[in-house]
């Protein structure tokens, strides 16, 4: 079959911080197959393959491969640590307490929803604080009060609104929540 389709999902998840040596390992292909694949073997003249069997093939398109399995200071896509923090918030916990929680300073903390990207470390800091807190609301005071007006206004999900697995999609919305956060 064409090997282009298969070279331009590879391609893909490299882009979002993979290498070829992951994702062939994800697929069980061969790290020279996969040179091959992507670009071929110019010391020898090689072109890269513009054919692929299509049992290897099926093995690298299957190959989904997550952000948690990145180096922990690849930047990603901000989208998931952005809705915790805004379910959070939707259910009380203020940006300075998730901010103590994983060790970051309030104030480069506050920069995380301004950004498009944020490092792994930190989404899994984030994504950690949110499993912890997700299922608790934040103890009843005035700041808590206000955050939940704040959060209502802005039309932040809580976290019963999102599903685990697709809270990351910057195309999927939130669930039983007439705003989308």
């Amino acid at each position: 079959m064409d090997a282009a389709p298969v070279r331009k999902h590879v391609r893909r998840l490299m882009r979002q911080g993979h290498t070829a040596q992951g994702v062939a390992t994800c697929a069980g292909v061969d790290m020279n197959r996969m040179r091959m694949l992507l670009w071929g073997n110019p010391s020898s003249g090689r072109p890269r393959s513009a054919r692929i069997r299509s049992a290897v093939a099926d093995r690298i398109m299957s190959c989904r491969m997550d952000w948690r399995q990145l180096h922990p200071n690849t930047g990603i896509d901000s989208t998931g640590t952005i809705r915790r923090i805004r379910a959070l918030g939707a259910i009380g916990w203020s940006g300075k307490h998730i901010a103590d929680l994983i060790g970051m300073r309030q104030g480069n903390f506050a920069m995380i929803q301004g950004r498009p990207q944020v490092l792994v470390t930190t989404a899994l800091k984030v994504e950690a604080v949110y499993h912890d807190l997700a299922m608790t609301p934040a103890p009843d005071n005035q700041y808590t009060r206000r955050l939940l007006t704040l959060a209502v206004t802005k039309g932040w999900a809580p976290p019963l609104a999102w599903d685990d697995e697709t809270i990351d999609d910057p195309k999927t919305r939130p669930q039983g929540h007439a705003l989308a956060a």
